[in-house]
């Protein structure tokens, strides 16, 4: 038991195993044995995750992304910056039950990870004389909806700015592709 309380549950393991071959009806042993198995592999995957304070983001490489020659969606050059070209292609693509190649995702979250590293948490947001200003609730993976509102209210521009509360992704069919085209208007207009 010595061993358990200081979280040794190797050590703690072989012990109450031994108890449970001397005594197989003790149910404490038993009970304690599993906890100890359920902590060890418990321990054996944090080691596992555990990157020693190298993010995911640095260790990736744009060059083992490659493109096939079959892909037929938009294209972003290794330091492009994301045009409304390339938006508007990727809805098409989106809206036909296409995908982007994961390079040109891989793309949109590197960016867009630095843009939203620079802003505070709580971003004052200013309208200028003239722009429009649209507060979107939940979208919940409704691609679909989206384009929608787009359609109604316009695209993102810097004088057609949105606010969209949350829930952009939960519980819909669509939920990377409604991320992936926020992301993408956020790199194309980090300032709204």
């Amino acid at each position: 038991m010595a061993y358990f309380a200081l979280t040794k549950f190797s050590l703690a393991s072989k012990d109450f195993r031994q108890s449970i071959i001397l005594s197989p009806t003790n149910y404490a042993a038993r009970s304690r044995f599993e906890e100890c198995k359920k902590n060890i592999k418990r321990l054996k995957f944090e080691a596992a995750i555990c990157s020693k304070n190298i993010r995911a983001s640095e260790m990736l490489n744009m060059d083992d992304f490659l493109v096939d020659e079959s892909y037929d969606g938009p294209y972003l050059d290794h330091d492009a910056k994301i045009t409304e070209s390339f938006i508007q292609s990727m809805l098409f693509q989106f809206k036909n039950g296409k995908q982007i190649h994961k390079r040109f995702v891989v793309q949109i979250l590197l960016w867009v990870k630095k843009i939203f590293e620079e802003l505070p948490n709580i971003c004052e947001v200013s309208i200028p004389k003239g722009a429009t200003f649209t507060i979107c609730g939940d979208i919940h993976g409704q691609f679909f909806d989206l384009c929608n509102i787009f359609e109604i209210n316009g695209k993102p521009t810097n004088d057609n700015i949105y606010l969209f509360n949350g829930d952009f992704v939960d519980r819909g069919s669509f939920s990377c592709e409604v991320v992936l085209t926020l992301f993408a208007y956020k790199c194309l207009l980090p300032k709204v």
